[in-house]
């Protein structure tokens, strides 16, 4: 009697893959970072510090926060926070954060919804 296959076992994300989703906020896009990296979500970073912006080459005198961790593995992995950003091209990119290896390329991309902008309306 032949009986069901069993799925193969997914080894778990290494950091080579790059990896890039739509998320519904800025805090599932955060955990999304977390669980990819094998970073418990209930760890505080070790240090949040601020880095200069790139736009095509260029600082553009605003700061971003990159938050730095250890994995359940003990290697350091880093959490940068993007601004949107809008392409010479006309392309766009939402706001999201990039993770991977604090000593190599953050090249997994966690995107979320902007902020709305509460409106005000005084009577």
């Amino acid at each position: 009697m032949a009986g069901r296959q069993a799925r193969p076992i997914q080894p778990p994300n290494t950091f080579n893959n790059r990896r890039d989703t739509d998320n519904e906020s800025r805090r599932i896009a955060l955990n999304n970072a977390k669980d990819a990296n094998r970073i418990t979500r209930s760890q505080s970073p070790k240090s949040v510090t601020s880095v200069p912006e790139l736009r095509n080459g260029f600082l553009t005198g605003r700061q971003m926060r990159q938050y730095e961790f250890n994995n359940q593995y003990g290697q350091p992995i880093s959490i940068r926070e993007d601004p949107p950003m809008r392409y010479p091209d006309d392309r766009t990119q939402p706001p999201h954060f990039n993770a991977g290896p604090s000593n190599g390329s953050l090249n997994q991309h966690y995107y979320f919804p902007e902020k709305q902008k509460t409106k005000i309306t005084f009577i």
